[in-house]
C-alpha cells in the first residue's frame, strides 16, 4: 500500500539516445532508506514522422544508472524531503538489470504511455533493495532522432 506521501521526479526534453540495441535508462528509483511503491509514471516522444516503435520497459535494476534528477514532495510541499534516490538521464545505458515487469511499444510520433498502478498493485522495492531497484528504461531501434519526456509519481514508507 503507498505511504503516506507522494514525490515526483520529472526528465524534461531531452534528445533521445540513437545507438540501436542500446539499451537506456530514463529513470531509476533506488529505494535508500524507506521501501519504496511507484504509484504512476509517464513517457512520451516527439518525432515529426512515424517510424519503428520504441521499446519501453519497466525493469528491476541491481545499479542505478547514470546522472541524478532531482525530486520534489507532490502534491504537499509540507512533506518531509524523499529518501529515494532517483538516477538517470535518458541517454546513458542504463545500469544492470535484473528483470522486466512490463514493456510497451511507443510510436516515436508522438506516442506516448501513462500508468496509473490500481490500489494494493503498484509495484515497489523493500528498503535499501540493491538488487531490486525500480527503472524505467528504453530501446531505440532505428537511430529515430526524437525528443522524450518522461515522470516518476512514487511513495515512501
Amino acid at each position: 500500500m503507498a505511504g503516506q506521501y507522494l514525490y515526483s521526479a520529472n526528465l524534461t526534453k531531452i534528445a533521445a539516445g540513437t545507438a540501436s540495441a542500446t539499451q537506456y535508462g530514463v529513470w531509476c528509483l533506488d529505494p535508500v532508506t524507506n521501501p519504496v511503491t511507484v504509484v504512476e509514471f509517464g513517457f512520451g516522444l516527439d518525432g515529426s514522422s512515424a517510424a519503428q516503435s520504441f521499446q519501453v520497459s519497466l525493469v528491476t535494476q541491481s545499479a542505478g544508472n547514470t546522472g541524478t534528477i532531482s525530486s520534489l514532495a507532490w502534491p504537499d510541499q509540507r512533506a518531509p524531503s524523499a529518501t529515494t534516490t532517483v538516477t538517470g538521464n535518458g541517454t546513458s545505458a542504463v545500469g544492470t538489470t535484473t528483470g522486466t515487469l512490463c514493456s510497451w511499444a511507443v510510436q516515436p510520433f508522438g506516442g506516448q504511455i501513462d500508468i496509473q498502478y490500481p490500489l494494493m498493485r503498484e509495484p515497489g522495492a523493500a528498503a535499501a533493495a540493491t538488487t531490486a531497484r525500480i527503472g524505467l528504461a528504453y530501446t531505440n531501434p532505428g537511430s529515430t532522432v526524437v525528443n522524450l519526456t518522461s515522470y516518476v509519481v512514487w511513495s515512501e514508507g
